[in-house]
């Protein structure tokens, strides 16, 4: 069986597509939500207990953000976790990049059970299918690299980090951006405009 780009072997009831040969695919047929009005949240699981707590938005100002497509069901998903941890956490105490986890977990148990691995906020478990839809994603997983003028830099970091040398070739990547407003960095709620 030949595999291509567009094909797809299985559909999930979730509305997430797979594919059983190479990465997972995903749909991004679901609208955004009416209620744009509501206050952003950002969650950090403590890794002991597995108890989410609020996260402040600002923490991704003036920052890099990776937004982190994935789900615990996705093999591929946690085969790549080891790689963007190393990135994260020789980037993390520089002050440069944010990790958020973009769940597209079936449940809150796997999806806490995933979320509670990394040391990065997440969104709370919900339909993200207008993100998926907004940022182009067509396979789990991926990571966008948004800058911190809100331009997207990077459609898909997960092969350059992956790459021998990954976590100095990607802090190179970031360090060479360039402001296309002033001072870099947007205004207002950036997490309004990330994710809703």
């Amino acid at each position: 069986m030949t595999f291509r780009w567009g094909d797809t072997a299985t559909s999930g009831s979730d509305g997430l597509s797979r594919s059983s040969w190479w990465g997972t695919r995903v749909s991004r047929n679901q609208e955004k939500p009416a209620d744009q009005t509501e206050p952003g949240l950002l969650l950090k699981f403590d890794p002991g207990t597995g108890k989410p707590s609020a996260l402040a938005t600002d923490t991704l100002n003036g920052k890099h953000v990776g937004l982190f497509f994935a789900a615990e069901w996705c093999i591929y998903c946690k085969g790549f976790l080891p790689f963007l941890l190393k990135v994260y956490r020789i980037l993390q105490p520089k002050k440069i990049f944010e990790v958020v986890y973009v769940p597209c977990d079936r449940d809150p148990e796997t999806f806490q059970r995933f979320a509670s691995s990394m040391p990065w906020p997440t969104l709370p478990l919900e339909n993200y299918g207008y993100l998926i839809k907004k940022y182009g994603i067509n396979v789990l997983p991926t990571v966008v690299v948004v800058a911190p003028d809100d331009t997207i830099i990077h459609k898909n970091a997960v092969g350059m980090m992956r790459a021998p040398g990954g976590e100095e070739n990607f802090e190179t990547f970031l360090r060479r951006w360039k402001p296309t407003n002033g001072d870099g960095t947007s205004s207002n709620d950036r997490f309004f405009r990330l994710f809703k």
